[in-house]
Formats: C-alpha cells, sequence, structure tokens
C-alpha cells in the first residue's frame, strides 16, 4: 500500500528560519493544534466509551464552502501512518459476516485506549461521501473550506485546505475500513476527503486566534 503521496505540501512547508517572514509565532499555532487534537480525543473516547460510537457535533462539524449552504459533516481523525492500526482495523472488519459482531469487536478495540495520546493523531480531518454525492462534487471543485466546530463547551473554526484523496494514500485507507465498522454496506468507490486546518489562521471559541495563544 503505498501511503507516501504527499498531501498539502503548501501548508506543511515552514520558512527557513534565516527568510524574512511576517512577524508569527508559530508556537501559538501549535498550541492552537494541540489543543483540538487533545480535545478530539477525549470526545472520541467518551464516544466510543459510553455512546456506542454514536457521533456528536464533536466529530459532525458544520462544513461551509464558498457559495453553498452549510452542510454537516461526519469526520475522522486518523492515527498518524508512524502510529497506523490500519492492518488491525482490516482484521476486524472482515473476520466475520456479522455487522452487529464486527461493530462490537472495533468498539472495544477502540475504547481500549486508540484515543490515548494525541500526537498520534495526525490534524488532517476525513470525510467519506458514496461517488453521486452533491456535497463531494462541490468539495471536489472547491481548494478551501471552513470547519466549524461546537460542541462541550468548545468551540473552534477551522480554514482547511481541501484534497480528495486516493484509494492507495494512508488517509484513504484508514477512514474506509474505520468506517467500515460502521457501515457493512461502504462502497469500495467511496470519495474520501482530507481537510488540513491553517493553525496560524484557525480560531477558537473565545475568539483569539493563534497569534493570541501562548
Amino acid at each position: 500500500m503505498a501511503g507516501n503521496i504527499p498531501l498539502f505540501p503548501a501548508i506543511r512547508k515552514r520558512p527557513p528560519a534565516e527568510m524574512a517572514v511576517p512577524a508569527f509565532d508559530y508556537r501559538g499555532a501549535e498550541a492552537m493544534r494541540r489543543r483540538f487534537l487533545g480535545w478530539q480525543c477525549r470526545t472520541r473516547q467518551a464516544a466510543v466509551r459510553e455512546r456506542q460510537g454514536q457521533p456528536d457535533q464533536a466529530m459532525m462539524p458544520m462544513l461551509r464552502m464558498a457559495g453553498h449552504d452549510p452542510v454537516r459533516v461526519i469526520t475522522v481523525l486518523n492515527r498518524r501512518e508512524d502510529f497506523s492500526v490500519t492492518p488491525e482495523f482490516r482484521h476486524i472488519a472482515r473476520r466475520s459476516m456479522d455487522p452487529a459482531a464486527i461493530r462490537s469487536a472495533a468498539l472495544t478495540f477502540l475504547a481500549a485506549g486508540y484515543f490515548q495520546g494525541p500526537d498520534r493523531f495526525s490534524d488532517i480531518l476525513t470525510a467519506c461521501w458514496p461517488p453521486e454525492s452533491m456535497t463531494a462534487a462541490r468539495l471536489a471543485r472547491q481548494e478551501r473550506c471552513t470547519l466549524e466546530f461546537d460542541a462541550h463547551a468548545h468551540r473552534f473554526q477551522l480554514d482547511c485546505r481541501i484534497a480528495e484523496l486516493e484509494e492507495p494514500q494512508y488517509l484513504f485507507q484508514a477512514t474506509w475500513w474505520h468506517n467500515r465498522f460502521f457501515n457493512r454496506d461502504l462502497r469500495s468507490d467511496s470519495r474520501i476527503f482530507g481537510f488540513c486546518p491553517d493553525w496560524t489562521l484557525a480560531v477558537d471559541g473565545a475568539g483569539q486566534g493563534a497569534s493570541a495563544i501562548e
């Protein structure tokens, strides 16, 4: 499985120290990223331990695209590739034909400690749509969008780059097998998109941008 197709190179690059750049403290952006990932891990762990994995608004941000009405989407928080458990996901999803048994085994696996350690997770959120989805078609024509999270006394507004993932890519595989736990009819030609936040533009519930965070 190829997992090294580059994603979002423009955001992933940081200016060399010797270059003249606008006065911006990237420590603020990193603090925002860490706070968001910690919150996501806590809320998703609670979901699998207490609500049978039922998503709430902490996992279902409002997706806003220019020129279109906002829609709510279910996002997946994936492990970074160096902490991947996708082979385990695949094994769980394939070992039974009983959807209830697969769901039960998946929830046991996820509840056991999967969401512990926010540093193990990628900040690129993903979401999956059927191939005929109008939302997917609109996303494919956009370069940026905003994800707005508002749940459990936390709010985050994330300005994101958008990329449609290809089947060989690690995040496609991780997302598809995760979603297969909860949808046995998930199609192999599903469209999966990645949303890469620009943490320098992120805003938290207090109205603070990353540059205001120390």
